[in-house]
Parts: structure tokens; sequence; C-alpha cells
């Protein structure tokens, strides 16, 4: 599944591990709550679940559980579906400013670059 196409479901799980976009991501899977409207939603809410420790997200202090509530220009909640697909999916050595809320209510704002997908790794290890 596409994080663009997880972005516009109305309540979707987007998994690093699973997720067969082209791109990078930003080294994490993201829960999306979205509103009602299928073609371009507002979001309710982004959160952080299957971070990949080793990303530079990881060695930044990205949790999991931890809430999105910015990214670029998309704020959350209330950005729309279009323009957050705009702001996530991205290629590989795309840098975008995102502001994070912990559970414990601290905020904190990090500047991520896009890596690849651990399956295009894979991908690329395999024997021909």
């Amino acid at each position: 599944m596409k994080l663009a196409a997880a972005i516009i479901a109305v309540a979707a799980v987007v998994s690093p591990a699973t997720a067969m976009a082209e791109g990078g991501f930003f080294g994490f899977g993201i829960k999306v709550e979205a509103g009602w409207f299928i073609v371009n939603p507002k979001i309710k809410s982004a959160t952080v679940r299957e971070l990949q420790p080793d990303s530079e997200a990881g060695r930044k202090g990205v949790s999991n559980g931890d809430r999105i509530t910015r990214v670029g220009e998309c704020v959350i909640p209330g950005c729309r579906g279009k323009l957050a697909e705009k702001m996530l999916d991205v290629d590989v050595d795309v840098t975008r400013e995102f502001e994070f809320l912990r559970p414990d209510g601290s905020a904190y704002t990090l500047e991520l670059t896009a890596i690849p997908w651990p399956h295009a790794k894979e991908q690329h290890n395999e024997p021909h």
C-alpha cells in the first residue's frame, strides 16, 4: 500500500515493512485517522508506528506513539489528505520539517530526510 493511499483512507495504517511506495520514507510508519470525505479528507491525527530504530528519525529521538502535528506546511489536525500526501510521498533525499508531540505533552521539531523503503534495499540485495 502506498503511503499516499493510506492518507486518503478514512482510518489507515501505513507499515514501512509492507508499503509498496517507489520513493522514500522518513523511517517510520504512520497510523492516520481522517474524516469521512473520501476524496480529500481532513486529517484528524497521525501517529508514529513501526519506527526503524537505525533510521535518522530513530537516531534523533522519534518514538512509536509520538503524534505528528506538522509536516512541512501540513498542520495536523486539519490538514487535507492531498496536502499530507504531497508532504509525505517523497523521493529519497527529500528533507521535510516535522513537529511532533510526545505522549507526555512535550513538543519537538526535527528536519528529517527521506530514505529508501526497506523493501527496496532487500530487492537490490537479492541474487539475480
